[in-house]
């Protein structure tokens, strides 16, 4: 199984956007798993692998990921 560049970062980021929204309320439980899927789904990884663009990915994913918790 190979990861595409900056999924894990992405992975990682949303997840935590998500585990937060679930402690303040926001989302249920069996929400984490959809929206943290729904963020790797959509994120579109740079030809090149290098600390700014892992940065670029980790802000993207925190906030797309926040976006459905707060339209709740």
């Amino acid at each position: 199984l190979r990861a595409r560049a900056g999924s894990t970062a992405v992975l990682n980021a949303a997840n935590e956007v998500a585990v937060q929204a679930f402690l303040e309320g926001k989302i249920p439980l069996t929400r984490i798993v959809e929206l943290v899927q729904t963020v790797v789904d959509e994120h579109e990884p740079a030809s090149v692998v290098s600390i700014v663009n892992i940065e670029r990915a980790d802000a993207w994913a925190r906030q797309r990921a926040a976006e459905p918790a707060e339209e709740r």
